[in-house]
C-alpha cells in the first residue's frame, strides 16, 4: 500500500495522520504547561524556569563574542552585587549576529530580575537593550517585580530614570557629542547616568540631554554653575527636570519662561478638536526639547478651569481639584503643528488612562481664529 502523501515508507504508520490524534500530540505540551505536583500544586515546567533565568540583551556590538559578553555581564553583575564574586553569574550566551542580539543565561530567576535593572548599560561603546525574552512567563499566581536600579562606579548608564535628581541640560550647540557635553557635565562630579537626545532618523543631536550626578548633592551646584551659560551662540539651560521636587535649591529655580524661550505671541485658545483616536502616533513631547517649567506667581489657567492643586508650591489652604498641571511636555514647535498636537492630545490620554478615567485633556495654543485673544497657559498641559 502506499503510504500518504509526504510520507516516506516506513517511517510513520497511517494512524498517526489521524486528524484527531495530530491534534491532541500537537497541544500535549500546552495542556499539560502547568502539571500538577504530588502535593496537587502546578509545577512550573521546566522550560519556562530556564527562560525565567535569561536576559535579552538587544544592541550588542558587532562581531563581538560570547566570551566578551560573559565576561562583561559577569564583572557587571559582581560589582553591582547581583551576584557574590566567587560564583560567576553567566552560565550561557547564545548570539544571533544577523540581528545583532544575544541571549543571557544567569543561574538563577533571581539574578535575572537584578539584571533586568542593567537596562541601558554601555557595552564597547553601544547602550545595550535588556529585557525580558518574548516567550517569558511569571510564575503561576505572581507578578513581574520591578526590577532595582544600580549605583556602579565607572559605569554609565544611557539611561536616566525619572527622579528628583534628573537633569534637564537644553540650549546645547548640535554639534557636540557625548564626550564633549560629558566632560562639561563631570566637571562638577561622577555622572551616574546620561542620554543626549538624538534624532531617530539622522542621528544628530537635537541640543538636549538628561543626566544624573552619583551625588544627589552636586545637583544643585552643577545646576546653579552651567545654568544660562554661554555656549558658543547658545545659551545653556540646565535645571532639575522635575522642578518643585525638592523644593528649590540655589540655581536650581529657572528664570521665567519669557527669558528663556521665545514663545509665539499667546493669542488665541485651541481646544483639543475632535475625539479621541485609537493609534497614539509617536510621543510628539518627545520631538522638541522640552521647555522649562514657568513656576512663577500669577500664572493663570484656561478660561473655565480650575487652578491645579500643587501648581505653584504646597498651599495650605488651597481646594482639592480634579485638574492636574504638566509641564516640560509640550514646545511651539509641537503646538503649531496640527498632527503632532493631536498626536501629544492622544499620548497623554492613554498614559494618564492607566491611572484612572480621563475627562478631558486641555493643551493650550495659538488659534488664527482669534488673534485679538489673549490666552493664559501656553506651554502646559492639563488633565
Amino acid at each position: 500500500m502506499f503510504p500518504p502523501p509526504g510520507q516516506s515508507a516506513g517511517s510513520r504508520n497511517v494512524a498517526s495522520f489521524n486528524p484527531s490524534v495530530l491534534f491532541e500530540h500537537t497541544h500535549r505540551d500546552d495542556n499539560d504547561r502547568f502539571r500538577p505536583s504530588s502535593r496537587g500544586e502546578r509545577e512550573f515546567p521546566s522550560t519556562a524556569l530556564r527562560q525565567a533565568r535569561r536576559l535579552y540583551v538587544g544592541n550588542i556590538p558587532y562581531g563581538v563574542d560570547e566570551d566578551s559578553i560573559a565576561s562583561f555581564f559577569n564583572d557587571l553583575m559582581v560589582r553591582a552585587n547581583i551576584a557574590p564574586p566567587d560564583e560567576l553569574p553567566v552560565q550561557n550566551i547564545q548570539i544571533n549576529h544577523d540581528k545583532n542580539y544575544a541571549f543571557v543565561e544567569v543561574r538563577n530567576a533571581e539574578q535575572a530580575t537584578m539584571g533586568m535593572g542593567l537596562d541601558g548599560v554601555v557595552f564597547q561603546n553601544q547602550k545595550v537593550k535588556i529585557r525580558r525574552p518574548k516567550d517569558y512567563i511569571p510564575p503561576p499566581g505572581q507578578s513581574e517585580p520591578k526590577p532595582p536600579s544600580f549605583n556602579i562606579p565607572g559605569v554609565l548608564s544611557n539611561t536616566v530614570p525619572d527622579s528628583p535628581d534628573k537633569v534637564y541640560v537644553g540650549g546645547l550647540p548640535t554639534y557636540l557629542n557625548e564626550d564633549q557635553v560629558m566632560e562639561l557635565l563631570r566637571a562638577f562630579g561622577e555622572l551616574k547616568s546620561f542620554n543626549l537626545v538624538k534624532d531617530n532618523a539622522t542621528r544628530m543631536s537635537r541640543g538636549f540631554a538628561f543626566c544624573e550626578y552619583m551625588d544627589p548633592n552636586i545637583t544643585d551646584i552643577a545646576c546653579q554653575g552651567l545654568n544660562n551659560m554661554e555656549l558658543g551662540d547658545r545659551t545653556l539651560v540646565v535645571q532639575r527636570a522635575s522642578i518643585g521636587a525638592r523644593g528649590g535649591g540655589n540655581g536650581a529655580q529657572p528664570p521665567p519662561m519669557s527669558q528663556q524661550h521665545q514663545f509665539p505671541e499667546q493669542h488665541g485658545y485651541q481646544h483639543p478638536r475632535g475625539p479621541k483616536r485609537s493609534n497614539g502616533g509617536q510621543h510628539g513631547y518627545g520631538h522638541q526639547p522640552p521647555p522649562p517649567a514657568y513656576a512663577g506667581p500669577g500664572t493663570s489657567l484656561p478660561p473655565g478651569m480650575p487652578p491645579a492643586v500643587g501648581a505653584h508650591g504646597p498651599d495650605a489652604g488651597a481646594q482639592a481639584t480634579p485638574i492636574i498641571q504638566l509641564l516640560n511636555m509640550v514646545t511651539p514647535a509641537d503646538l503649531a503643528d496640527d498632527a503632532e498636537y493631536e498626536d501629544i492630545v492622544d499620548d497623554v490620554r492613554d498614559e494618564c488612562s492607566t491611572h484612572g478615567e480621563v475627562s478631558d485633556v486641555v493643551i493650550p495654543r495659538n488659534s488664527a481664529d482669534h488673534p485679538d485673544t489673549q490666552v493664559p497657559g501656553i506651554g502646559k498641559v492639563f488633565v
